[in-house]
C-alpha cells in the first residue's frame, strides 16, 4: 500500500502474522490503524512518515516494531506499546512531534537508537525493569521532556540519550546499582540536574564513573523498601512465596511449588532456580511458570501415563496396559525385568527378546517362527502376519 495518499484507515486482520517493511510508507492520507491480535512483527518502515496517523492500536501478540517503524507520524498523539513486545527498533518513533504519552509494556528489553528522537511534545518517559539497554541519543531533542525514570534492570545506556532536553529537571533511577555509562551518555544535561537513586545507594553512585559528575544525588525514601511481587502464571497449577518489602541490596528467597499433577518450569526472566535466591536492587516482579506433567500423574504406588494409557506399578516393576481395558480389570502386563508381555485374556507370552509368542494351547516352532494352536485349529505365522484355518481352509 505504499504511497497510498488516500487511504485513511487499516485494520489487519487476525489472520495475519506479520507486516513487511513499506507496507504503509508514506500514506499521508492514514488516519488510524488498528492491528491484530496475530500479528507477531512489524518490519522496518513499516507506516514511514503516515503523517496524518493520529490512532494505533497494536494486537497482543507482536513481540517486535521495526527501525523507523513509525518514523515522522507527527500525528500520533499517544501509543501503547503491549507487554508481548520484547524490541523496539532504531528511531521507531523519531520524529513524532505530537507524541505526548508512551507506555512501554513490560516485556521490553530494549528500545534502539534514536528511538525517541525529537518527540518535541513527551514531556516523561518511565522505562520499566524489563529493559536492560538503551540506545544512543534515544530521546535526543526531546525539549518538553521534563522527568525519565529509567527501570531497575538497565545496565547499559548509550551516548547522548538526553542530548538537547532543555526542560528535563529530574532523572530518576530504580537500580541501587549504578547502570554503565559513557563520558557523553548524559551530555548536554546539566550537572546539578536531581539525580534520584534508591535508598542507600547515594553513596554509590557518587563514585561511579561519570555519574559522579553530578552534583544533586539524592536518596528517594520511598525507594528504600522496595516490593518484591511473585506471582503464578496459573493459581490452579502452583502457589508462590517470597513477594513482600526488602530493604534496597539485601538478599530474598522466593520459591515455586508446583501442585499435584504439574511441574515448574521456571521464572519469567528465563532463570529456573527453585527456591531462588535474588538481590533486591527495586520494585521487580517474578512470575512462576507452571505447567502439567504430560500424561503423567504420580501416586504412592503407580505411575499412571495418560497419553499412551499405561500404568508403570514401581513396586511390581510392570507396566498395565489400559487402552484394552473395558472395565477395571487390567488385562496385560509389561514386566521390565523378564521383558516379557503377558496378556491374560488368551493367556500368551510375547518375549520380546526371542520375538516369539508363548501359548499353552500352542505348539511353536521357532525356527519357522508358525505356531499351531490346537484349541482353534490355525496356524499363525508370525513372519508374514497370516493365519492358515485347517478347518475352513483359508488363510
Amino acid at each position: 500500500f505504499e504511497e497510498c495518499t488516500s487511504l485513511t484507515s487499516v485494520t489487519i486482520p487476525n489472520s495475519v502474522t506479520s507486516i513487511e517493511h513499506h507496507t504503509f510508507y508514506d500514506c499521508t492520507g492514514l488516519t488510524s490503524v488498528t492491528i491484530g491480535n496475530s500479528v507477531t512483527s512489524i518490519d522496518f518502515d513499516c507506516f514511514y512518515n503516515c503523517t496524518s496517523l493520529s490512532s494505533v492500536t497494536i494486537g497482543n501478540s507482536v513481540t517486535s516494531i521495526g527501525d523507523y517503524t513509525f518514523y515522522n507520524c507527527t500525528s500520533l498523539a499517544s501509543v501503547m506499546i503491549p507487554n508481548s513486545v520484547t524490541s523496539i527498533g532504531d528511531g521507531c518513533f523519531e520524529g513524532c512531534t505530537s507524541l505526548t504519552s508512551v507506555t512501554i509494556g513490560n516485556s521490553v528489553t530494549s528500545i534502539g537508537i534514536g528511538c525517541f528522537e525529537e518527540c518535541t511534545s513527551l514531556t516523561s518517559v518511565t522505562i520499566p525493569n524489563s529493559v536492560t539497554s538503551i540506545g544512543s541519543t534515544a530521546f535526543w531533542g526531546c525539549t518538553s521532556l521534563m522527568s525519565v525514570t529509567l527501570g531497575n534492570s538497565v545496565s547499559i545506556i548509550g551516548g547522548g540519550i538526553l542530548y538537547n532536553t532543555p526542560s528535563l529537571d529530574t532523572i530518576y533511577l530504580l537500580s541501587a546499582v549504578p547502570p554503565t555509562i559513557g563520558a557523553n551518555t548524559f551530555s548536554s544535561v546539566p550537572t546539578n540536574t536531581p539525580v534520584v537513586v534508591p535508598c542507600g545507594a547515594a553513596e554509590d553512585y557518587e563514585e561511579a564513573t561519570y555519574w559522579n559528575n553530578f552534583t544533586n544525588i539524592i536518596e528517594d525514601s520511598s525507594l528504600c523498601y522496595p516490593h518484591i511481587t511473585v506471582v503464578a502464571n496459573d493459581t490452579s497449577m502452583g502457589a508462590v512465596s517470597g513477594g513482600g518489602e526488602y530493604y534496597v541490596g539485601t538478599m530474598a528467597t522466593i520459591s515455586a511449588m508446583p501442585r499435584c499433577n504439574y511441574g515448574f518450569e521456571g521464572w519469567s526472566d528465563g532463570n529456573t532456580n527453585n527456591p531462588r535466591m535474588i538481590t533486591v536492587n527495586g520494585e521487580a516482579t517474578y512470575m512462576a511458570n507452571f505447567a502439567p506433567i504430560i500424561g503423567i500423574v504420580h501416586d504412592t504406588v503407580d505411575i499412571h501415563d495418560t497419553v499412551i494409557n499405561t500404568i508403570f506399578d514401581t513396586v511390581d516393576n510392570y507396566i498395565h496396559d489400559t487402552t484394552i481395558v473395558t472395565d477395571t480389570v487390567i488385562l496385560t502386563q509389561y514386566d521390565t525385568v523378564t521383558n516379557t508381555v503377558y496378556d491374560t485374556v488368551i493367556n500368551t507370552v510375547y518375549d520380546t527378546i526371542d520375538n516369539y509368542i508363548y501359548d499353552t494351547t500352542i505348539v511353536t516352532d521357532t525356527v519357522i517362527m508358525t505356531q499351531y494352536d490346537t484349541v482353534t485349529n490355525t496356524v499363525y505365522d508370525t513372519v508374514i502376519n497370516t493365519v492358515y484355518d485347517t478347518i475352513d481352509n483359508y488363510i
